[in-house]
């Protein structure tokens, strides 16, 4: 009972700009009536209800959702998520171990670019878009790796608390006569229970989609932001 009040708490303290008065209970633990006592006496300035059939409400919500998923219309992301990018090196901000050499040309690499940021609210249906460039004039591939993190400070994706995601994402950019004045532009949807991802290559029109699988490793260049 401790840790769930506990666990109250931590996510009030979270939500410090939101006015709750209402806390529901649901679910079958939600019964218990030393659990409903402890909840109310610790948070004696808030309204603790449970509904009818509160041991039901979690998959009743869940069969709305699937019904209607227009039912959810912002969420707030947990957790920040990004991709791994070279950047051209700058000495102030980067440091010497993460330089590489590419076509005469220093980059940093293992940027961890963010695309959207823990805590940020999104609505459902969303599009974000952004655009890269890459690093090698005759590079016809490239994957593009996608990473998460509670670590706000997070700067590469080598940084403590930087995990890779669910993604198998590969994109083909076969016209090279631009050289590294080429496009690929990478279009974020944001869902009430997922992030999908949809790369194009501006100059062929060669796409790919995805939707957060884990990638282990990469055998290609990455791209540059």
């Amino acid at each position: 009972m401790q840790k769930t009040v506990d666990v109250i708490k931590t996510l009030l303290k979270q939500l410090n700009d939101a006015d709750v008065n209402t806390m529901f209970l649901v679910g079958g633990f939600s019964q218990a009536l030393p659990l409903r006592k402890a909840i109310t006496q610790a948070f004696p300035d808030k309204r603790v209800l449970t509904p009818r059939d509160a041991e039901l409400a979690i998959i009743k919500g869940a069969v709305m959702f699937a019904q209607t998923p227009d039912l959810l219309t912002t969420r707030v992301m947990a957790k920040t998520y990004g991709i791994d990018i070279n950047e051209v090196f700058d000495a102030s901000k980067h440091p010497d171990k993460k330089k590489t050499e590419i076509c005469g040309i220093n980059y940093c690499e293992d940027i961890f670019d963010a695309l959207v940021k823990e805590d940020e609210q999104v609505k459902v249906g969303e599009k974000r878009s952004f655009f890269f460039s890459p690093v090698h004039p005759e590079q016809t591939t490239a994957s593009l790796r996608f990473f998460s993190t509670h670590n706000k400070k997070a700067q590469f994706v080598t940084d403590p608390g930087v995990v890779a995601e669910n993604v198998a994402f590969q994109i083909v950019s076969p016209d090279v006569s631009k050289g590294l004045h080429r496009n690929i532009e990478l279009n974020v949807y944001f869902g009430g229970t997922e992030i999908k991802v949809t790369a194009t290559d501006v100059t062929s029109g060669s796409s790919a989609k995805a939707a957060l699988r884990l990638v282990t490793e990469s055998d290609v260049i990455a791209w540059n932001k």
